[in-house]
C-alpha cells in the first residue's frame, strides 16, 4: 500500500470519543471564559450607571437649590420694586400672595439672619427695663431661627441680667415659676418687679422740673423730647413747658419771634436763636479778648478806695443797679453758676456784656 495514502486515509477517518470529548471540553472552557467577561463587563456597566444616577441626583438637587435661591431673589425684588418705580393705578386688589414678608419671614424663607449686637445687659434700673425688654424683643424678632422656642428666649433674657436684676430671674428660673413658660408672660413679670410706678407720671413730673440750665438747646432738646414722648401732655402743653424751660438769653430773643403751634417748631426756632447767640459771642471774644483769665475775678480792696464815691468800680462783680453786692448774694450767684457783674445765665464776669458797655461808656 500507498503510505501516502494511507496517511490520507487516516484525516479522513471520523474523531473517536475521546477526541470529540477534547474538543467538547475545549469549547466549554473557551465559552466559560466569554461568560465570565460578558459578567465583568455587565458589572462595569452597572457601576457607570450607579455613578451616572448620583450625577443626576446632585444635578437636581443642585437646581432645586438655585431654583429656591432665585425664587428668594424675585420676592426681593419684588418688595424693593414699589419704592424705586411710581406707583401703577390700582385696578383690583392684590391677592394675598403679593404682601410684603416681615423679617421674620424673609429669614425663615432660606435667607441668612442678621448679626446684631447683644442688648445692654440690665442691672436692675428702673428707667432700663423697658428699653432692655425692647431690645430683646429685636434680636428675636430678626433671629428667628435663632430663638426658634420660648425658653431659648427666656433663658438668653436671663444671662443678660446683672446684679440684683440677675439674683430675681436665677429664682424665677430656678423654681420654673409660669413666668418662665413664655418670653411676654416673663417680661410682664419684669415689668412688674422694676418698673416702678407709672411711667407717664414720672415723666411730667420731670417735664416740670427740667431745666436748660448751662446746656446748649441742642443738647437739652434731646432731653425733653425723651421725656415728652413719655407723657401724656398734649401738644400746646408741652409747647408752653420747653419754652418756659430755656435759658433766660433765649427767651429774651423768643419775644420778637411768634411762637410756634408744635414742638418740632418750637425746639427748631430754639436751637437756630442758640447758635447764632453762641455764634456772635465767639466773634465778640475774638474781637475784645478779656484782659484777664476768665476763672479770675477781681477784686476791690476796701481799703484803698481810687474811684469816685458815685462812680462805682467796674472791676468788682456788681448788680445791674450798681450796688455793691452782699456775701448772701455773692455766694447765691456763685452756686447757681450765674454771672458776678450781672447775675445772667451762660457767661462769666470776665467776658460780661453789660460790663463790656459799661467801660466803653
Amino acid at each position: 500500500m500507498d503510505p501516502a495514502n494511507g496517511s490520507q486515509n487516516r484525516d479522513l477517518e471520523p474523531p473517536t470519543a475521546m477526541q470529540r470529548l477534547g474538543n467538547a471540553e475545549r469549547d466549554i472552557h473557551r465559552m466559560t471564559g466569554d461568560v465570565s467577561s460578558l459578567l465583568r463587563l455587565g458589572n462595569q456597566q452597572q457601576q457607570q450607571l450607579q455613578q451616572t444616577q448620583q450625577l443626576l441626583q446632585q444635578q437636581q438637587h443642585l437646581i432645586h437649590e438655585q431654583q429656591d435661591h432665585l425664587a428668594h431673589i424675585t420676592r426681593l425684588l419684588a418688595q424693593l420694586s414699589p419704592q424705586s418705580q411710581p406707583a401703577a393705578p390700582v385696578i383690583a386688589s392684590p391677592p394675598a400672595s403679593t404682601a410684603p414678608e416681615s423679617p421674620a419671614q424673609a429669614t425663615a424663607a432660606g435667607a441668612p439672619e442678621p448679626r446684631i449686637g447683644n442688648p445692654e445687659r440690665f442691672n436692675g434700673d428702673p428707667k432700663q427695663v423697658r428699653p432692655f425688654l425692647t431690645s430683646c424683643r429685636l434680636q428675636f424678632s430678626l433671629q428667628p431661627r435663632t430663638f426658634a422656642t420660648e425658653g431659648t428666649k427666656v433663658g438668653y433674657t436671663i444671662t443678660h441680667l446683672t446684679g440684683r436684676a440677675r439674683l430675681w430671674g436665677t429664682a424665677e428660673f430656678e423654681r420654673q415659676t409660669p413666668a418662665c413658660a413664655s418670653f411676654e408672660l416673663f417680661a410682664e413679670e419684669m415689668l412688674k418687679v422694676f418698673d416702678l410706678g407709672s411711667s407717664s407720671e414720672e415723666a411730667s413730673q420731670e417735664l416740670l422740673s427740667i431745666r436748660q440750665g448751662r446746656r446748649t438747646v441742642a443738647d437739652y432738646s434731646i432731653d425733653f423730647r425723651t421725656l415728652a414722648r413719655r407723657s401724656p401732655w398734649n401738644m400746646a402743653a408741652l409747647v408752653d413747658v420747653f419754652f418756659a424751660s430755656l435759658a433766660d438769653y433765649i427767651k429774651d430773643e423768643l419775644v420778637s419771634h411768634e411762637r410756634p403751634s408744635t414742638l418740632d417748631d418750637a425746639i427748631a426756632l430754639a436751637v437756630r436763636i442758640d447758635r447764632r447767640i453762641q455764634t456772635r459771642r465767639r466773634d465778640r471774644g475774638r474781637q475784645n479778648p478779656p484782659a484777664t483769665s476768665s476763672r479770675h475775678v477781681p477784686t476791690v480792696q476796701p481799703s484803698s478806695p481810687t474811684t469816685p464815691p458815685n462812680q462805682p468800680d467796674l472791676s468788682e462783680p456788681m448788680e445791674i443797679g450798681r450796688a455793691s453786692l452782699s456775701p448772701a448774694e455773692r455766694r447765691r450767684r456763685i452756686s447757681s453758676n450765674l454771672c458776678l457783674y450781672c447775675g445772667g445765665e451762660g457767661h462769666r464776669v470776665a467776658n460780661c456784656p453789660l460790663k463790656a458797655q459799661a467801660h466803653q461808656t
